[in-house]
Order: structure tokens, then C-alpha cells, then sequence
């Protein structure tokens, strides 16, 4: 249907976020990208070569792309990345971010924030 397609259109929309402020909070996934991350798609890139490593399944991450929109997943995934060792269930984390993205009740820039301030 027409509505699909316009569906997968959105969710390649580049996100209102910063990728440099996305990288230097995530300098982790850059491990996973055989060339430096210049762009969402790079980010994207290394976000699927890192998917399964992180033990999430082909389904779960259809499905956050859906919800959220391709590139803000793949800043997801690499806000994961980073605080990797505290999820006891990544799947699951990931699945609750997509319903509350169904709900209008999710924001890329909260996970980005909480990694600032332990950053800072």
C-alpha cells in the first residue's frame, strides 16, 4: 500500500540530533564500521553489524526501526553500546523503547542526555 511506503520514506529521515555529538557520546560503535562514521547511513551501518553481537534478533530490531525511524535505532543501539554491561535483558529494554515510542513517549535525546551527565 501507498501508506507503507511513505512509512519507510519517514523512517530515513535524518533525526533533529547532532552526529558528532551522537559519536562523541558513542564513541564505541565506531568499532563496528570498517570506515569512519561520517553519516547517519555509516551510523546505521555499523548499528547493523553491531545487532546481533549485542544479542538482539533480526525482529526485535525490524521492529525498532519501524517504531523509531532508522536512524535514530541506530543511535539507540549505540547509546546501548555504551552502557552495554548494565542490561541484564537488551531485547527487552529495546522492545519497551518501542512501545513507547508507539505511544509518543520516547526521545532519543533523554538516552542522549543521561549519557552526558555521566559523562560530565
Amino acid at each position: 500500500s501507498r501508506n507503507t511506503a511513505h512509512k519507510v520514506q519517514t523512517n530515513l529521515q535524518e533525526p533533529d540530533l547532532s552526529l558528532t555529538e551522537v559519536q562523541e557520546l558513542c564513541g564505541d560503535i565506531q568499532a563496528y564500521s570498517e570506515t569512519p562514521i561520517r553519516s547517519w547511513l555509516d551510523l546505521l551501518r555499523s548499528a547493523e553489524n553491531v545487532r546481533p553481537m549485542m544479542g538482539l534478533s533480526a525482529e526485535v530490531w525490524q521492529h525498532c526501526k519501524q517504531s523509531i525511524g532508522c536512524f535514530e535505532s541506530a543511535v539507540v543501539l549505540a547509546v546501548m553500546l555504551e552502557k552495554f554491561s548494565e542490561f541484564k535483558n537488551p531485547g527487552g529494554y529495546l522492545r519497551a523503547l518501542c512501545v513507547k515510542a508507539e505511544a509518543g513517549a520516547f526521545s532519543c535525546e533523554t538516552m542522549l542526555r543521561s549519557l552526558r551527565k555521566r559523562a560530565a
